[in-house]
């Protein structure tokens, strides 16, 4: 290293214990509790919650708030999880999820899709096309209101699920 750049890191080490000193230390407190985490005392993992997080594909605090969820089997539970499960490469536990989420609960058309794109994403993970090419012909039986770039999509992965 040169003289150069040793005075350079020694400034910067300087710059940084002066800002460090300067800022208030946070308390544990502050540092384990995240706002998007700390709910009201029941912790009930709410529908606008989960798709609020996955919009904003902030899963790893989905994933925390489905650790502390009093009721893991609710519909809004189960929907979270199989995204969680997808999301961190699970993609089998993620279809029975699914699968069993799909067979109990109502849901609107809207996540319904939703959820079978994501089936067809773990189909596709899992090399299982002709499981994957059963969902997208599924999809695409009853659009739902899909926009014209989602159908385009579906049709291209099920060419992929095809070959």
């Amino acid at each position: 290293m040169t003289a150069q750049a040793v005075r350079f890191a020694m400034a910067c080490a300087g710059v940084l214990a002066v800002l460090m000193l300067a800022s208030p230390i946070p308390s544990v407190q502050a540092q384990t509790t995240s706002p998007s985490i700390a709910r009201s005392a029941s912790n009930e993992l709410t529908w606008a919650e989960v798709l609020r997080l996955g919009r904003v594909r902030d899963y790893f605090t989905l994933r925390a708030r489905l650790a502390i969820d009093p009721d893991p089997t609710s519909a809004s539970a189960r929907f979270a999880q199989a995204l969680v499960q997808n999301v961190f490469n699970m993609p089998a536990a993620s279809n029975a999820t699914i699968s069993t989420l799909l067979a109990r609960a109502r849901l609107p058309d809207s996540l319904v899709v939703q959820l079978q794109r994501v089936e067809m994403a773990n189909y596709m993970r899992l090399s299982e096309y002709p499981a994957g090419l059963i969902v997208a012909n599924t999809i695409l039986a009853t659009p739902r209101g899909l926009d014209s770039a989602t159908v385009r999509d579906i049709r291209n992965t099920k060419t992929v699920f095809k070959a």
